[in-house]
């Protein structure tokens, strides 16, 4: 009998340790938690939480709102990434609106929230998202208890940024820009604005658009999601983002927005490209393209005279005029492009796109001034070109061999490559090193009046 009730005392004293251990990852209280929220503008902001993270009593395990992603439990607290939550799958826990730059939500369950700040008045002030953990471990007892979470909101304002992928440019470059704003907040003093409109509009001058990349939001790539959360104009010049995607509930606000598309510069004289957003049809920010530079290409003609320094500078010789000359741009291996320019001055060109009024495949030098004898060619992107002579100055022979030029593009400032020719004067050919036909053409002659006088005495002698 002893040796029973040792057993059941055994047991009994194993279910108490069990109940002890059980009890202490219990929660101590529901309702004490808090959250604090400063740094908030001094004006009309409306601050919303959603409870993202909440303990199961059943098992006393935490457990993540229904769609919620980027919320690692297995930390401690736990780990959240704000931007990557949808919160159209959430229901607001409370909010509140305050003047003061504070506010301060109580009673709340041991969890983790998600907070979003929205300025009701400012339509170019956007806050982060941010993160309040209502809960700690006592050290002592091990239970859950409530915790202050102090939050301090960050705002920002609105701004519209453009960059490209180079800055050196010609007709003909390609170039890849990229857009990158913040998605603006759609509440009105009187609640959530679900009819808002929000785009952001691309001027191009003096190029193309060709196409559009990219279109992302936050950490999410929506390039695919065309028709369905945004719309591309058939000019690739407006990025307008769906009511659908906008939602009722702010979703996006303060997340960041990045576009990225490819334009073709077109028009050297005019080329530039604006980028501005715009809320509800209002203007929100803008950005235009850094100064962009270029290549030019100064080639002149010379006679045989030419003289050049050591390293390859012509030093003196005598220019010429009336030489005309090709233009090729060296695409690959075998392909050239030929390139078309519309004259600006004497012996000056600028390079445009095939079909402009007034455009030509041929360019003439310079034939007065201190441009003599030398052409110049703006709007030229980096590359490597071939320039061809296929007229000769009068009294020159032509030089069909064409000459190399490379430009080498700079991101900080304009450059210019120089390059020359020459031509011989048809005058000084070299002899073959024989007499020449000259004797025999006057021997020939000789010899035919002659032959004529012969004729006419041995006719005359007849006659008699």
């Amino acid at each position: 009998m002893s040796k029973i009730k040792k057993v059941l005392a055994l047991v009994l004293a194993m279910a108490m340790v069990m109940a002890m251990s059980i009890s202490s990852f219990a929660k101590s209280g529901d309702t004490d938690g808090k959250i604090i929220v400063t740094g908030l503008a001094i004006e009309s902001t409306e601050v919303t939480i959603y409870k993202i993270v909440s303990l199961d009593s059943t098992d006393n395990s935490w457990k993540v709102a229904a769609g919620v992603t980027g919320v690692d439990l297995s930390t401690n607290p736990v780990s959240i990434t704000p931007n990557n939550i949808d919160i159209s799958k959430l229901t607001s826990t409370d909010t509140k609106t305050t003047v003061t730059g504070t506010v301060e939500f109580d009673g709340l369950e041991e969890g983790a929230y998600l907070i979003i700040a929205n300025s009701k008045v400012s339509e170019n002030t956007t806050y982060n998202r941010m993160v309040g953990v209502t809960y700690k471990y006592n050290t002592t007892t091990g239970l859950i208890e409530g915790e202050t979470a102090r939050v301090t909101a960050k705002s920002s304002t609105i701004d519209v940024t453009k960059e490209a992928s180079t800055n050196f440019v010609g007709i003909g470059t390609e170039v890849t820009f990229t857009i990158t704003t913040v998605f603006p907040s759609f509440f009105t003093p009187e609640g959530n604005n679900i009819d808002g409109t929000y785009k952001i509009v691309d001027t191009p001058v003096g190029m193309t658009l060709d196409a559009l990349v990219s279109v992302k939001v936050g950490s999410v790539d929506i390039t695919a999601n065309k028709d369905t959360d945004y719309t591309v104009s058939d000019d690739l010049t407006t990025v307008e983002f769906t009511s659908t995607y906008i939602g009722s509930v702010n979703a996006h606000a303060g997340e960041a927005v990045e576009i990225t598309y490819k334009g073709t510069v077109t028009d050297g004289d005019t080329y530039t490209n604006n980028a501005q957003a715009f809320k509800d049809n209002t203007g929100i920010g803008n950005d235009d393209i850094p100064t962009h530079y270029t290549g030019t290409i100064e080639f002149t003609k010379y006679g045989d005279d030419v003289v050049t320094g050591d390293d390859g500078t012509v030093t003196s010789g005598t220019k010429l005029v009336g030489a005309e000359f090709t233009v090729k741009e060296v695409m690959g291996d075998v392909t050239e492009k030929t390139l078309y320019f519309v004259a600006t001055g004497d012996g000056i060109y600028k390079q445009v796109v095939s079909g402009t009024e007034g455009a030509v495949n041929q360019v003439v030098v310079a034939s007065t001034g201190d441009n003599k004898g030398t052409v110049s060619l703006t709007y030229m992107e980096a590359g490597t070109y071939k320039i061809t002579e296929v007229v000769a100055p009068d009294g020159y022979k032509v030089d069909s061999t064409p000459k190399e030029v490379v430009i080498e593009g700079s991101e900080t400032e304009n450059v210019t490559v120089t390059g020359y020719m020459t031509d011989t004067k048809l005058a000084s050919l070299p002899s073959t090193g024989g007499i020449g036909t000259t004797i025999f053409t006057v021997v020939g002659c000789l010899i035919m009046i002659a032959a004529a006088a012969m004729f006419f005495v041995s006719r005359r002698r007849t006659e008699k």
